[in-house]
């Protein structure tokens, strides 16, 4: 999470009010798909940073995309963010958004990267097994990097457990090194 002021006042007065509406789950799915326009297409991103533009008529084109699909909390909250010429601060304002609605849903990200692909099946299967002992939802994603040899790396909140062959390979080189 950002930690600038703005960003974070912007994104904890939004996230707040859509908890206390209980509409916490649609706003934030908004907020995702806000930030992956901004980060997937250059020209739309672009458009919204670009000091040239009035903030206005910035406004007016993010409602004409955006308004059957948002939430009407989200239409409003997008027109505070321009009204306030706010909108340089948007991605981090966005991400915040996202980090918090998750806080406020028990929901905890963690990743997986394996040295081989593995099934679909597999990869939600230990994802409901730290669901369980943890309690909590989780949303992970996975990723195959071959440099870890074989074996494993997950990440959960924060904390990294790894079962690389790469990583004990490593330990047994820094093992030797000491005799």
């Amino acid at each position: 999470m950002d930690r600038n002021r703005v960003t974070v006042r912007y994104a904890r007065a939004f996230v707040e009010l859509a908890h206390e509406k209980g509409i916490i789950e649609e706003t934030s799915n908004d907020m995702r798909l806000f930030y992956a326009a901004m980060n997937n297409y250059t020209g739309f991103s672009d458009f919204i940073l670009n000091p040239g533009h009035v903030s206005r008529d910035k406004f007016l084109k993010v409602k004409e995309l955006f308004s059957k699909q948002f939430n009407p909390l989200t239409i409003n909250f997008l027109e505070m963010v321009f009204a306030n010429n706010r909108e340089s601060y948007m991605k981090d304002i966005c991400r915040n958004c996202i980090d918090m609605a998750r806080t406020k849903q028990g929901i905890i990200l963690a990743s997986l990267h394996t040295a081989h692909p593995i099934n679909k099946g597999k990869t939600e299967e230990i994802r409901k097994r730290f669901e369980e002992k943890l309690k909590a939802t989780i949303e992970m994603e996975s990723a195959m990097k071959p440099e870890l040899i074989g074996g494993f790396v997950f990440t959960i909140d924060g904390l990294q457990y790894d079962a690389s062959i790469a990583s004990k390979l490593s330990k047994m080189k820094k093992q030797l090194q000491l005799i």
